[in-house]
Parts: C-alpha cells; structure tokens; sequence
C-alpha cells in the first residue's frame, strides 16, 4: 500500500507550480538587477546595440510584456475553465482532479505570471528623468527572452489543450494512472492460490480503543509502516476498519487497538496521524476511484442526453485492460507483523471482484438497451476471461457475463435480437478456458456431462439462435 505524506497534496495542488516559477522569476528578476549593476557597463561596452537602453524605451518595453503577460494569463485561465466545464458536462464531473493535475497547464501559466512579476520587478528598479538614472539592461534583455518562452509555451499550450479534451487522451490517461495504482496496491504478481479471507482469523474479538475520524470524508491514505512500529512498540494489535476510498463520517471508528487499556489521548494522536481522512477520493491510492471514473464515461455516454455508444466502447476496453492487470496480481497482505512475527495490522484487503463489480454493474444495467454496445462488452469479457488464470476470478467473469447478456435480452423486442444477445454469450463462453485443462474452452466437448465448470453447464442452457433460411 503507497504511503503518502502531507506534502503530496500541496505536490499534487494546482498552485504549486504556478507558484514556484514565479518565485523563480522575482529571484531571477532581483538577481538580472543585481548582476546588470555590478557588471553592466562592462557587458554595455561589448555589446551596447543589445544592451543600451534608455530609461523610458526599457520602462515601455517592460510595460508592454507585462501587459500581454498580464492579459495572455487570463485568456489561458478562461480556456482551462471552459475545459473543465466542458469535460463536466461531457464526460464525469470526477475527471476534473485529473485535468487540474496537468503539468503543462500549470507550467504555463506560472510562466506568464512569473514574466509578469519579473517585468514589474524590474520597471521599480529603472530609474527614469535622471541623468545618472540605473537602467538595468540585462535584466530588460532577460525580461525580452522571457516573453520569447512565453511565447512558445503559449502554443505548446494550445496544442495540449486540443489534445486533453478528446476522449481518447482522457480515457487513455485515466487507464495509466488506475494501473500505476494497482502496481502500487497490488504488488506482487500472482502465483496461484486463494486469496484467503477478507477479515483474517487472527484479528481480537474483544471490546477494543478506537481511533475516531476527525471529519467527514474519504480514508486516503494509511501509513502501515507506522502503524507496524506503533504496535510493535506498545505491544498492541490494530484493525484498520476501511479501505482507502471508502467514505467515514465524524466520529465514526477508523482504527480498532486492542487491548483497549492501553489506548491513551496520546496514542489516538500517533495513530491519526498514520491515518488519513480527505474531501475527496485519490486515484494513487484507490485503483477502484480510477475504474469509478472510467465507468461513469461511459454510463453517461449511454445516456440518452450524449448518445455516444463508441465512447462507451473505449471505455470498455481500458476497462478490460485494468481488470486483466488486477487479475495477474495478488491482493495485498491482510495481516502485517513485525520483526518477531507477531501480528500486528490487520487490513481490509481490496480484492479483483470488489474492482470487477464497481467496473461492470452499472455498466451492464444502463448498456442493456444498446445491443451492439453488449455484445461489444461480452467480446471484451471473452477476451478477459481467457486472460485470467485463477479459476475463481474467471469464474467471476462468466458471471458477469451472464448477467450482462441476461439484462440485455430482457430488454430485447424480437426473437431474433435476443438470439443475437445469446449467440455473443455463447461467443464469450468460448473463449473461457475450462478448470479441466489448459487450452480447452468451454464450448469443446464434454462441456454437457458435468466435466465442466459453470461455463460449460450454463452454455447447456443456451438456447440456440433461430435461422431462418434463404429462399
């Protein structure tokens, strides 16, 4: 599990950037004014066509960039804004985090407001109706090669901003950051095997402390390295009762420490702080938020207000993608010792059918009416039932299947739609290896005399599509 810190969220904050390079620029401004009055007029005399200003043309000249900077900025500000509005309306409004933390955007624009602050820096500092009046010629020329990189991010910017609002970009970009996080949450690659009990056997069952939430809101992050040495050092055992991403209210449990004698104002300080709870969901940390949002593209691209059924395809298919990468991956440890093997933590564990239902529920529901977009989904779960190994989770994604092809032919109007719905089921199935065998599919042979899984067996009650002969 990823441990974070406060100083994630101000790295993740859409100031920051912005922030730092214009601190960068007023150091850099203070810096040009200090160099140009050491060595100005030695760099004057070599080169005096580049450097010899008048007070009042470099007073103009600093003027007029920052006047464009001070303009261009807020244009670029207007252009993110409508970006987001649109990709609200457009797509989810949970996608709007992962525009925000574009660093283009944010580097951009803390360049025109660091230009800005640098050409007002150095307008004070030229004195002008003066006869020995200072005027620093290099830091005018640094103010001119700003403007010349303001520029060029300006069209950098403009390309990025074609390109982040198209689908496309989007859904690929959110399937990147969902699959960083489940290498992150699910480390290790799977090997077989079960994965054992949500709530394992060792956790107390004895009246324990409890750690309350302070506020409202999502469990982010859990320090578990923290929590280990805690409990190691007051000899205590601990119940994280929350995944990250799922909602606490105030003053609900968070953690449980047994025994509950030993649980002091003091140790409830030390464990909060292990223990984080946020106004909002963070895909680092919860691979189900990125499916979430995956998900909720393409519900509403199925609503009748969009109407859009290929980005529900697209969709789809990232989809499959995460889910096939959760598959090849053990779920992590539900209990944490310490050095001399004690138990210590106990986590909730997020398991591949948590993340598959959160995936393919909705998304079966509101895609029943569209029968091209189904059989669409039930070629993808084909594809990912033939790519998972354990028998259990490919089991699980014949269910989906089922349930998948069941809502759609429900809400078929002909026979013959319906024997469509069955014939990309039976499509599926047949792509799902058999617990039998390697490299045998549920459709080969033996499928009806209960050798089989529960593809097999459910493929017997499949009725078979009706043909109608050419005449």
């Amino acid at each position: 599990m990823r441990e974070s810190s406060a100083g994630d969220g101000i790295l993740r904050s859409y100031w920051f950037v912005p922030a730092v390079i214009a601190a960068a620029c007023l150091g850099a401004a203070v810096g040009a004014i200090a160099l140009d009055d050491v060595l100005g007029r030695a760099f004057r005399s070599v080169i005096p066509g580049v450097l010899g200003f008048e007070a009042e043309g470099a007073r103009a000249v600093l003027a007029v960039i920052a006047t464009v900077m001070a303009t261009v900025a807020g244009t670029v500000y207007s252009v993110v804004i409508v970006a987001l509005s649109l990709a609200a309306q457009q797509y989810s409004p949970r996608v709007l985090r992962r525009f925000l933390g574009e660093r283009v955007e944010q580097v951009v624009l803390g360049t025109f407001i660091g230009t800005f602050a640098y050409c007002v820096v150095v307008i004070v500092s030229t004195r002008a109706g003066d006869p020995r009046g200072f005027v620093p010629g290099l830091a005018v020329l640094g103010a001119v090669l700003l403007a010349l990189v303001s520029i060029t991010l300006l069209i950098v910017f403009i390309h990025h901003a074609a390109q982040i609002i198209q689908v496309s970009w989007l859904v690929a970009a959110l399937t990147e950051d969902t699959l960083r996080a489940v290498d992150l949450c699910f480390p290790v690659a799977r090997e077989g095997g079960g994965d054992g009990p949500a709530r394992p056997a060792e956790v107390p069952t004895a009246v324990p402390g409890t750690v309350a939430a302070p506020t409202h809101g999502y469990l982010e992050r859990v320090d578990v390295r923290a929590l280990v040495r805690r409990a190691a050092r007051s000899d205590l055992a601990i119940w994280v009762e929350h995944r990250p991403g799922s909602f606490v209210e105030a003053g609900s449990a968070v953690v449980s420490i047994w025994p509950a004698e030993r649980v002091t104002p003091r140790l409830r300080r030390q464990i909060g702080r292990a223990v984080r709870v946020r106004r909002h969901r963070s895909v680092e940390t919860d691979p189900d938020y990125g499916v979430r949002q995956l998900t909720d593209i393409a519900v509403k691209a199925l609503s009748p207000g969009i109407n859009d059924p290929t980005t529900a395809r697209l969709c789809v298919d990232h989809i499959c993608v995460v889910l096939g990468h959760v598959a090849s991956r053990d779920p992590p440890p539900a209990v944490l010792r310490d050095g001399d093997g004690t138990a210590r933590v106990f986590l909730r564990r997020r398991e591949f059918e948590d993340i598959m239902d959160t995936a393919l529920r909705e998304i079966g529901e509101y895609g029943a009416p569209h029968r091209a977009f189904t059989l669409h989904v039930l070629g993808a779960l084909g594809r990912l039932g033939g790519e998972v190994a354990d028998p259990e989770r490919r089991e699980r994604v014949w269910e989906h299947v089922r349930s998948v092809a069941a809502r759609a032919a429900q809400r078929s109007e002909t026979p013959s739609e319906r024997a469509e719905i069955w014939g990309g089921m039976a499509a599926a199935a047949a792509r799902l290896p058999r617990r039998g065998g390697p490299g045998r599919s549920a459709a080969a042979g033996g499928g009806r005399g209960g050798e089989g899984d529960g593809v097999s067996r459910e493929l017997g009650r499949v009725p078979p599509p009706r043909v109608t002969p050419a005449r």
